[in-house]
């Protein structure tokens, strides 16, 4: 069996976020540069089913916060926002930890974490749901 070059989880875990930033930032400014737009496609389930999908919401949600729009990006997705912060404060923690060598207080990776955030995704799946099943509303277009 091969042995993991990572210590511990937090290792693993910003070593992959790390990645992930930096292919995102390589990605968005391809996009910009390029001028293209990020492209809209219909929603399968609520197209066959009129409901919202759990993730309804979570692009206009990114792209409300990143233009400092944070109410309307809790409204449209409160995930987006949560995750977005936990993931921030992961990150500067572990990263000021990892290049001052000094004992910094850093948060680290918890199950806890994904938890809250599956419970959010759930919670903002039925709240939405609900106005379209017993009120007829839909809440975001």
């Amino acid at each position: 069996m091969k042995k993991s070059n990572y210590d511990t989880m937090d290792d693993f875990m910003y070593h992959f976020l790390l990645k992930i930033i930096m292919a995102a930032a390589l990605a968005g400014a391809i996009f910009y540069i390029a001028g293209w737009k990020i492209p809209e496609y219909p929603c399968v389930m609520r197209k066959m089913t009129g409901l919202y999908c759990p993730g309804c919401g979570g692009t206009r949600a990114f792209l409300f916060l990143i233009h400092g729009k944070i109410g309307m990006s809790l409204f449209y997705h409160p995930v987006v926002c949560y995750a977005v912060t936990i993931l921030s404060v992961y990150m500067i923690t572990q990263t000021i930890m990892r290049t001052t060598k000094r004992k910094v207080s850093a948060l680290h990776f918890r199950m806890g974490y994904c938890y809250i955030g599956a419970a959010i995704l759930i919670g903002n799946f039925l709240w939405k749901n609900y106005y379209v099943i017993e009120k007829g509303i839909y809440l975001i277009p």
